[in-house]
This record gives C-alpha cells, structure tokens and sequence, in this order.
C-alpha cells in the first residue's frame, strides 16, 4: 500500500487540459470538475457560453499556449490531415508532467 499512495497524484488545484474530440472531452471535463481542477480544452469548434460556465471549462484557441500551461495533457482526437498540426506540437512539447 505504501508504493500505491506514494505514486499517487492529487488532482486538487491542477491544471488539466484536453484536446479534440467532443463529446468524450465533454464528459471527461465533467467528471474531473468536482476536483477543483483548472479546466481548459482546445478543439476546432468553441462550445457554447452556457456549457462552458456550467461546467467551468475555458477554451484555448492556442494550442500551443495551452499545452505550455497545464500539468496535465489528454488528447482525445483521431490522427487524420487535419489533426496532423496539432499532433506536431503535442509531440514537441520540451517538459512533459501528464499526457494522457
């Protein structure tokens, strides 16, 4: 039990961002809300106003400055032509905390 709670992770007061894929970024950003996690996704499409306040989600429209920022990564898209920039600057990221 030691080794368990020694590899564990608080996720109070991180900061996770997601990446594509709508409706499983939808609902992953739902469930880690309760954890008081800073909440930021980046997609090709903003979701609305509404949704976003609900569920305290921010949009970034930076890739690349979201990326920089958050302690944790979760990429939930398909790798297709127009996923490939996107891919590109995932894999360059220099310090990596989380990639989920």
């Amino acid at each position: 039990m030691v080794v368990i709670a020694y590899r564990a992770y608080n996720l109070e007061g991180k900061m996770v961002g997601t990446v594509g894929a709508g409706r499983i970024r939808r609902l992953l950003l739902q469930r880690l809300k309760p954890f008081s996690c800073t909440l930021l996704y980046h997609n090709r499409l903003k979701m609305e106003i509404e949704l976003e306040n609900m569920t305290g989600k921010k949009f970034e429209e930076d890739l690349d400055s979201m990326l920089s920022k958050c302690d944790i990564d979760v990429i939930n898209m398909p790798l297709t032509k127009k996923t490939m920039y996107d891919f590109q600057l995932i894999l360059n990221i220099e310090v990596w905390t989380f990639c989920l």
